[in-house]
């Protein structure tokens, strides 16, 4: 009815001028409705019918009035509405123009560009680092070589004129056990593996340790030798105190006597590493890389641990002491009987201390039991005698003060392989109930370790990570477990059996030995783990 009504007022001859302009506007308004119904009316149409008089006329408009009708009013707002519409994008949507429509697509392609540049980069880092490596460990094979002629020589001249040249250079070379230590082709195979900045840091500490090993040979036969050796001239400090007695140990040739009934423990950390990862476990018919030529390739007794035939560990060690090739490297005290020193009664303590510290360095082994650790490994918070005074059901570390033996992995997405276990034989909707539930569990991991690190800083509690504790009463009943002390919840009460075994599996002769020998082997195992390995 109010159309109708400005219709028949607009059809007047005494309407007003100054009425003009706001009429014609609603007009115009009117034809772009009945312009509009037009389109859409036509589009639900299953055979459209394109003749305006069905549709709402009164005017009898055709298409092309209605359109001019619409076209004029458009160019009589453009003062009005100018300030408010970028009129260039009209005319881009009047011409069907594809600009308009995809600037949206344009900046979706801009962010997939610059998250691919980003892995390129992040890709590129990674192989620099792998290169640089690569060459790190080209150098330090280098340097051992230059050790090893450099011991050579030094025995050799050190024994010029007595004729015993040729007998210094070999007991180095055998002193060294290099074969038993290093093969370059497998960890340069190995190097190009590592992903992580631990991975080279395992590396480069055991070729250090490898290397003051050598020096310590080198310079003891430079000494005999009456040759100063270059190595003195370097400042001690440059050496690594808590390696004296190692290099004491290596330098007395004790390497060779650990590894006549020890596998070597790069071997070690090659079995220990397929047992674990590999679908089909490990392959006694391994060959190393750069060993296919050789005659003894394939041969599964260089990946099994040496067994001595007949003696146990006292008289063997009593053999070795009367050849000369086993060094008592302890004297007794003052007043003390030789059969009341350590040593005396364990004189194969040294050489389980040699296996052990270049077991503990292998990287291999390192990398592997560090997967193990993370899965097994457990927080444990204690509050401090500050946190006992201020710590209270309304403070804001409440809670995070007592929390004990909390799984880590807890802190830590699923690996992929339990991921894959849980998310078979579930439909759509419990994956996503999943994915939510896992995504939750993670926030707020990450927001209790950091409130954890916070209260740690403040003071209040102390954080621990270990192991679970045996299952022995360390616990006395008047004393909460929360206030033990130190000396009960250090290392060597933690429980080490899923290592042990783990390490047991490659380390022990797979035909079996003697208990006694079994338990030296187990001896060096467990020295490696709660001595170097654990933190």
């Amino acid at each position: 009815a109010t159309f109708t009504e400005m219709i028949k007022k607009a059809s007047e001859e005494e309407m007003k001028e100054d009425e003009v302009p706001s009429l014609n506007q609603q007009m115009s308004q009117l034809a772009s409705d009945v312009l509009v119904s037009y389109y859409y009316y036509a589009e639900e149409q299953e055979e459209p019918v394109y003749d305006a008089s069905a549709y709402y006329n009164p005017h009898n408009m055709t298409y092309e009035e209605l359109e001019y009708h619409l076209y004029e009013w458009e160019e009589g707002a453009v003062g009005h509405v100018s300030e408010y519409f970028d009129l260039e994008v009209f005319e881009r949507m009047r011409n069907q123009e594809d600009d308009y429509y995809k600037e949206d697509e344009e900046h979706e392609e801009e962010e997939d560009e610059e998250k691919k540049q980003t892995l390129k980069n992040h890709l590129n880092t990674l192989n620099t680092l792998l290169s640089t490596q690569a060459e790190e460990v080209a150098r330090l094979d280098t340097t051992f070589h230059e050790a090893e002629a450099a011991a050579n020589a030094a025995a050799a001249a050190s024994s010029q004129g007595n004729g015993n040249s040729e007998s210094i250079s070999e007991e180095s070379m055998a002193k060294m056990c290099r074969d038993k230590l290093w093969h370059y082709g497998d960890f340069s195979q190995y190097a190009s593996s590592m992903t992580e900045h631990r991975h080279i840091m395992d590396m480069k500490g055991y070729l250090n340790l490898i290397k003051e090993g050598n020096e310590a040979i080198k310079d003891k036969a430079a000494h005999i030798g009456g040759v100063s050796s270059s190595s003195k001239d370097k400042k001690k400090r440059s050496r690594r105190f808590d390696w004296d007695y190692y290099r004491t140990c290596v330098s007395e040739g004790l390497r060779g006597v650990c590894y006549k009934f020890v596998l070597p423990p790069f071997r070690v950390g090659i079995k220990l590493e397929e047992t674990l990862t590999a679908a089909g476990g490990f392959s006694y018919d391994r060959v190393l890389p750069g060993d296919e030529d050789e005659d003894d390739i394939g041969d599964p007794r260089q990946w099994i641990a040496p067994v001595v035939e007949g003696p146990g560990p006292k008289e063997f060690a009593d053999e070795l002491i009367g050849k000369g090739e086993l060094v008592m490297l302890s004297n007794p005290r003052e007043g003390t009987d030789w059969d009341k020193t350590p040593e005396m009664n364990d004189p194969l303590r040294a050489c389980r201390y040699v296996a052990a510290m270049e077991l503990a360095q292998e990287p291999r082994i390192r990398r592997q039991l560090r997967a193990i650790y993370r899965s097994e490994a457990v927080i444990t918070t204690r509050p401090t005698s500050k946190g006992m005074g201020a710590i209270d059901a309304f403070h804001e570390y409440y809670g995070l003060h007592l929390i004990r033996d909390k799984p880590l992995k807890e802190h830590f997405p699923p690996d992929d392989a339990e991921l894959e276990r849980r998310r078979a034989h579930l439909n759509a909707d419990e994956l996503k109930e999943l994915d939510t539930e896992l995504k939750k569990r993670e926030a707020n991991s990450c927001i209790q370790y950091l409130n954890l690190l916070k209260a740690e800083r403040s003071g209040d509690i102390t954080v621990q990570v270990h192991l679970p504790f045996v299952s022995t009463n360390i616990e006395d009943a008047s004393t909460p477990w929360y206030k033990l002390p130190a000396n009960k919840r250090g290392r060597d009460r933690q429980d080490v059996a899923r290592f042990m075994e783990a390490l047991e599996r490659v380390y022990f002769p797979a035909n079996g030995d003697t208990d006694e020998w079994n338990e030296e082997r187990r001896k060096i195992l467990r020295m490696a783990l709660v001595n170097y390995l654990l933190p």
